[in-house]
Order: C-alpha cells, then structure tokens, then sequence
C-alpha cells in the first residue's frame, strides 16, 4: 500500500517527519490572505449572492425552503441548482458577517485551508509516505489551477464540496483500518453533505470505492461495506439534484454537435487541462478551446494522456501488484474528470479551472511519487522550483480577481474572441456614465468575434447604452440585429419595450411574446412582457405576465408592484392591495408610487 521511497529521500522524510502534512492549509491560508479584501464580482455574485434575499437571513423558513423547496422558481432564485448545503453556508456567511463581503472571503480563504490540509492528511492515510504527503499537499495547496475556486465567491461549492469529501476520504480510511460503524456513517454523511455542495462529487463515490480497493490489507467487509454504500447514498442523493436541473434546463446539448465530435472535443480540453496543471499557463475564466478553436497538438496530448492514464489505472484494477499510489493518482484523476468531461452530463461551460480543484489532486499525487523517488538533492531542486513557480503563477493570476474589470481584461487578453467579458466591460462601463469607453469595448469585441455565435450580446449593450442616451430609433436599429435567435430571447424583449416606448405597440407587443416564447422562465421577459401588454390594453395578458415574473422572482418588490397595478387597471381591489403591501414589506421607499397609482386618473 504505502509508496516506496529512494534512496536519497530519507532527509526529506525526516524534515517533514517533524510536523503533521495537515500543515499545508497554513500555506493555502497564506497565499489567498490577500483575497479577505476582495468585494464581489461581476460575474454571477450579484445575483447569487448579494440580490439573493432568501440567503441574507437565517430562519427556519429560509432553510426549509433551500433543502425542501424543489420548485422551478426556488431554484432558479438559487442559481438554477439544488446545492443546499451551499445555500445553506452562504446563509450563515451573512448571519456572522452581514453584507461585509471580505468576511466571505476570509470563509472560503479558510474552507481552503481546510481542504488542502484533508488532501494531505488523506495520502498520508492511504500511503504513509509523509514526504509524498507533504509535497502533494503543499503542491494541492499552492497551484495556480484553484484560484478561480477560492478567490470567486460563487465557487463556494466547490470548496466546501471539496472539504467535505476530502473530510468523507479521510474517515472512510480509517474505517478500513480500525473499523468503527461511526467513522462509516461519518464518512457516508460527509460524502452525501459534499454531493449537495456540489453536484460534480458524484464521482466521489467511485473514489471511495477504490480507497476499499485500494486497502487490499483490511477487512474485505468493510471494504464492501464503504464500496457499496458510497455508490448507495451517492445515487440517491444526486436524484433530486438531477432532477432540479432538468427542470430549469441545466443539462446542455452537446458541445460538439455529435456524441463524437464532443469525443473528440473533450480531448482537446484535456490536452489543456494537462497544460494547466503542469504550470502550462496564463489561467484564466475563459480560454480559446473549442468547436470553433480545433488545436491538434492539444487534442493530441488529451487523447494519447487519456488512452495511457487509462491502460494504468484499468491494469490495476484487475491486478492488485499493480494498486500503488502512481496508479490510484491517474484513477483519480479520471474518475473526477469523467463528470465534466460533458459526455456524460454535457454542462453550461466547456472547460473552467475549478473543475479540476478535487481531481487536480490524483494528477499531483502521481507527479509526487516520481518526485520522492529521486535522489535527495535533486527532490529538494525539482520540488521547491515547482512550489515556487507554481506561486509566482498563483499570485499573478490572483491579482486578476481583485476587479471585475481585471476578471475581464485579463479573459480577453488570454481569449480575444471572448464575446461574454467584452460585454461586461462595456456593460460596467456604461453603468459607470463611461458611454464612449462602452463603445470602444462593442468595437474591439465585435472586431475579434466575427465568428462567434453570441456576437448578439454586443449589439444588445450597444443597442441599451443607445436607449439610455436617448437614440431610441437608433437603439431599436441595432436591437433587431442582435434578436436574430432563440438564445437572444432578452434581446426580443427588450425590442418589444422600444417599439412600445415608440409608439410601435402592436409590434412591440409581437417581440415580447416571442421572447417568452423562446425563454418562459425569464422574469425579464415576463416584465417586459406585462408592461407592452399593458400598454396595448391586453389587461388579462399583462397580469398574467407579471404574475409569471413574480412567481419567478418572489423577492423582487417591482413585480409584486406591477401585479397590483396591473390587479388595479383590472378592478380586483383586493389582489391589489394585497401585492401592493408585500411590495411596500420589500422596499418602503415604493410608497410613493404606489400611493400615486392608487389615485383615480382624472377625465
């Protein structure tokens, strides 16, 4: 079981022997304290995080309605997911530390600790190398791959997903060793609290299974006993997740068209997982890999790296000489790519730094062993360059999070074509009054995406930022550009608002339908939806419209608003005064408004 040591590392050994591999955390903490003086950023933390009303309190109502609540507007208030567990510490971040976002960022800073001080402690329970232990754990610790993990608030689940299995790993070992049936619960309960952090530790329950594999010197019934149950508890938690996100259409369309273009695909994104974590970067949220960016010397290295880790990992699962600690590294590694490898379940994002924050650690385990095997002098070379580059690249790529804007302008450095980080550049910009700046990033995007198939986003923030100057012809001009398909179904309904505000209500009116049509579950849509409807006299339509929006966004104080106005314009007193007070419990300074709607319009 344990790995076999060279012969020059035994200086190694006795340095490391004199402190417990659970250390590292301190250098995990260390290297991300910069990160507790972060705020949020543009990029899905708003909404998630600060918007989220039902998180910032911390009631029986609120907790019963993040683990039991699995209804299509519950989940998508909370990102479209059934993470619970997640929802659920987001809710005592606010409970301890309010609206201060560093303070969120000193959790997530140490749930990592956290983390990378379970990952070392788990080769050392596995391997009882302490060398291997601690330069895993330290490498784990320090690589550039987990920035985007701990510095993005929105990642929460993924750290915490990633301690708690690492947490269910490390009792799930010593069970096979000593047994107890409390460490097995344990480890079973931490397992299924990781799965409802984050979805991707399904997989998990194959890592556990080859831990019991792995102990071939322990009781075979309780190696059956942890196999079995893992895969047990793992399927049945991963159900109401699963089915949530089929409901709110999380599960995407293959990337590449065809099950083997998506094949083929995927070992392209494995030739540049490969690259990032042998140091091969810059890192960053967005990369030029994919349907459209073939890269044959990558596609080569993914599919030759996947046919070899394969042969090696499959060998030793039938051959128990073959089960040491190189090998149980590459299983790892697949096992926990095989849930993002989209060929399974095909997600949102093609590749991303944190999917690889929990598997990046069966790669590093396999570098390890090589690395403790060598002749001392050249251990402590080798090691310590590696920890120092991987620093150096580490604190670089940390800097970019600082901003929303650093976040973007380092994707399109990395990415050019990246339509998504030149519109939130423009779109920053323009919230900021910097109209001019706004156009010069619509230029550049639109210059660098002329084959991009949501190039429609930039025409959509040109087509706002002319509205809001004013230009409402002009705005509609570049606003029928940009509604050109289904995914721009936002671009339709906002159409359908400047052909009402024109005076076009019958075509405005034509837009916004359709923009429900392509995309239902969109309160925006709905918004809009109910305000041209409202305007063309279809008082029937425009409530049942924002009554959709407020179904959809139930913390939103303007759609209980509009249903009372629109309830009112209907003649239903009641329905009225009954959205009108939940609206004015959200925002008192509504008051106003609603007082002047209530007021009978002179004849």
């Amino acid at each position: 079981m344990g790995t076999r040591g060279g012969s020059g590392d035994s200086k190694v050994r006795a340095i490391a022997g004199r402190l417990h591999p659970a250390w590292v955390g301190v250098l995990g903490m260390l290297l991300y304290l910069s990160s507790t003086g972060y705020g949020l950023i543009r990029y899905d933390d708003p909404w998630l995080i600060r918007d989220n009303a039902l998180l910032h309190r911390l009631t029986w109502d609120g907790v019963s309605r993040v683990f039991f609540d699995l209804s299509v507007e519950q989940r998508l208030q909370l990102g479209a997911e059934y993470l619970p567990v997640r929802d659920f510490s987001v809710m005592l971040d606010f409970a301890i530390w309010g609206d201060w976002f560093a303070g969120h960022h000193i959790t997530q800073v140490l749930l990592y600790a956290g983390l990378c001080a379970l990952a070392a402690t788990l080769v050392l329970e596995l391997f009882t190398n302490r060398a291997l232990a601690w330069w895993v754990g330290a490498a784990f610790a320090l690589h550039p791959v987990h920035v985007e993990a701990v510095a993005w608030l929105s990642e929460r689940k993924g750290v915490l997903g990633g301690l708690l299995f690492f947490g269910a790993a490390c009792l799930g070992v010593r069970y096979l060793r000593v047994g107890s049936v409390a460490r097995l619960v344990g480890c079973l309960v931490l397992f299924a609290a990781s799965v409802l952090a984050k979805g991707h530790m399904l997989a998990g329950a194959a890592a556990l299974a080859m831990c019991a594999l792995w102990c071939a010197d322990t009781s075979s019934r309780h190696r059956w006993a942890l196999g079995s149950s893992a895969f047990i508890v793992g399927a049945l938690v991963f159900v109401p997740i699963y089915l949530a996100g089929q409901s709110v259409g999380m599960v995407q369309p293959y990337h590449g068209g065809s099950l083997l273009q998506t094949l083929a695909l995927f070992c392209t994104v494995h030739g540049k997982y490969l690259l990032l974590m042998m140091l091969g970067g810059p890192y960053s949220i967005a990369y030029p890999v994919g349907p459209e960016f073939a890269n044959f010397l990558l596609w080569v290295l993914g599919q030759a790296a996947l046919l070899v880790f394969a042969f090696f990992a499959i060998r030793a699962f039938f051959r128990s000489s073959r089960r040491n600690a190189a090998n149980f590294g590459l299983g790892w590694w697949l096992v926990f790519l095989a849930p993002v490898s989209h060929v399974v379940f095909p997600l949102q994002n093609l590749l991303a730094d944190r999917y690889l924050l929990v598997g990046s650690w069966g790669l590093l385990l396999v570098f390890g062993v090589g690395l403790v095997r060598l002749p001392s002098r050249t251990t402590w070379i080798l090691g310590l360059s590696w920890l120092v580059a991987s620093t150096v690249w580490s604190v670089t790529q940390l800097s970019h999070w600082e901003s929303s804007r650093a976040v973007r302008l380092h994707a399109v450095s990395v990415h050019p074509s990246h339509v998504e980080s030149w519109h939130r550049l423009a779109s920053q910009a323009e919230e900021e009054g910097k109209y001019d700046e706004a156009e010069v990033y619509i230029e550049r995007g639109l210059e660098h995406s002329a084959f991009a198939v949501d190039r429609w986003r930039l025409y959509h923030r040109r087509a706002l930022i002319l509205r809001k100057q004013g230009s409402v012809d002009e705005a509609i001009h570049w606003m029928r550009f940009a509604a050109s398909q289904p995914e721009a179904h936002k671009a339709y309904a906002n159409l359908g608002l400047l052909l009402a505000r024109r005076g076009d209500v019958e075509d405005g009116l034509e837009q916004v339908r359709k923009a429900c049509e392509y995309q239902p579950r969109s309160a925006h849509n709905q918004r809009a939806h109910g305000i041209v409807a409202l305007q063309a006299s279809e008082v029937d339509e425009a409530c049942d419209a924002f009554a959709e929006a407020r179904s959809l966004e139930p913390f939103n104080a303007d759609n209980h608003f509009n249903v009372g106005l629109c309830e009112l314009r209907r003649g239903d007193e009641k329905a009225s005064n009954a959205a009108f007070e939940r609206a004015l419990e959200l925002r008192p300074d509504l008051a106003g408004q609603i007082d002047q709607a209530r007021r009978p319009v002179p004849r």
